[in-house]
């Protein structure tokens, strides 16, 4: 899965290095499989495996990150469609 590092910090304020924080992804059983810096934002390729379906989406990472640092941590705005008017 491709994550770039600004859609995590607009989830988690991040305060360590991009390295720091692929170390420690994989501590936890993320596996960050490579970091490229394209123009001036750092891209994590994660490998993620089949038994941390939690981290399948960037709020999942964000989570995972904001228990490994101990952060807070801004739950994404959403809206149920079920409560939309057609």
């Amino acid at each position: 899965m491709i994550v770039p590092l600004s859609a995590l910090e607009d989830l988690i304020k991040i305060k360590v290095s991009p390295e720091k924080l692929a170390e420690s992804l994989l501590l936890s059983g993320t596996k960050v499989e490579e970091i490229k810096k394209i123009k001036n934002e750092f891209v994590f390729d994660l490998e993620i495996t089949p038994n941390r379906p939690d981290t399948l989406s960037f709020f999942g990472i964000a989570r995972e990150i904001s228990a490994i640092f101990n952060l807070d941590l801004t739950k994404p705005d959403t809206i149920l469609l079920a409560n939309i008017k057609r």
